[in-house]
């Protein structure tokens, strides 16, 4: 018996780190020094979690996603609380028109506030906060909108928080590469299976073909899954010129009575199948198009389609 063979370079990242935890699992339960691997499985632990690492780096951050929409909705707010001023410059009452005139004058010092970067965002809404809650903040009790001032303050709180736990999350990651760590783990995953592979001819197979049988039954299943996606991808890129290739002359695409191609650039070129460039005319170029009123080409009757397929 032997082990089966994976092409590991083969796995998408997360697959690779599973299979390795799977793998990880299996030698853990039957025991590496029984299995006379104990030096190798170690240092594939230590490989092991260095992909981790290098995992959570490539990863898209959670914490990202989080400050996009922490940051759209106090955004969100802060529009609807210009807004709610410039209404309120229209009012019937002149002490709340005036109350509101003063405080659009401090608003368009800052600016559009929703524009500026995270940090200075932060910072321009919190001097703003300063200024509500001390000079202004009789305008503020005036207009009615001192519920707007304390939401924008609790989210801008919440945002600068978030701030500061992703610094933090990016300070604490390394600068391993998940290309450089697969390469090596790789490397110690085929040295462990050679060395057992090399044990059960030199001690037979008693001790190590649970382990193996284990082993080459989850190969088996990642290997379904590599053939499946590469049949799905085959499957995919046949589909994309298909229609075009049935195709026994060469195509004119004429829609809204102008002369279109699957590129701009070359209007008013013909689009020739695979099998028509099996044996090209006279003058047909490397992309697949050549001129339609090329001397000596009989060309068909123009198609006029509705909608072009999909070119690569």
């Amino acid at each position: 018996m032997n082990a089966k063979k994976i092409n590991l370079h083969q796995l998408r990242n997360e697959e690779h780190y599973q299979f390795m935890t799977e793998f990880r699992d299996s030698v853990t339960q039957f025991n590496a020094q029984t299995l006379n691997i104990a030096e190798g499985f170690a240092q594939l632990q230590t490989l092991y979690a260095q992909e981790l690492e290098a995992l959570q780096v490539v990863r898209k951050s959670a914490t990202t996603e989080q400050l996009t929409i922490a940051d759209a909705e106090r955004d969100a707010l802060f529009r609807g609380f210009d807004d709610s001023v410039k209404s309120l410059l229209n009012h019937f009452d002149p002490a709340k028109q005036q109350a509101a005139a003063r405080l659009r004058v401090v608003l368009d010092q800052y600016g559009n506030i929703a524009r500026k970067t995270y940090d200075e965002e932060t910072a321009a809404i919190g001097k703003l906060l300063v200024e509500a809650t001390g000079a202004l903040a009789a305008d503020i009790a005036t207009l009615g909108l001192t519920d707007w001032i304390a939401e924008l303050d609790r989210r801008n709180q919440a945002f600068d928080a978030l701030m500061k736990s992703r610094y933090a999350e990016t300070s604490a990651r390394t600068e391993l590469r998940m290309r450089e760590v697969r390469l090596e783990i790789d490397a110690k995953y085929r040295a462990i299976t050679d060395r057992l592979d090399a044990l059960m001819i030199i001690n037979g197979d008693a001790t190590y073909e649970p382990f193996v049988r284990e082993l080459n039954a989850r190969v088996d299943r990642y290997n379904d899954i590599i053939a499946q996606r590469r049949g799905r991808n085959a499957k995919d890129d046949s589909n994309t010129l298909g229609s075009v290739k049935q195709q026994p002359y060469p195509v004119i695409f004429k829609t809204e009575s102008r002369w279109r191609t699957p590129s701009a650039r070359l209007a008013n070129h013909t689009l020739w199948p695979s099998a028509v460039k099996a044996n090209p005319p006279l003058g047909y170029d490397a992309r697949g198009f050549m001129p339609p009123l090329l001397s000596g080409l009989q060309l068909p009757s123009i198609i006029s389609l509705q909608r072009q397929p999909n070119y690569r």
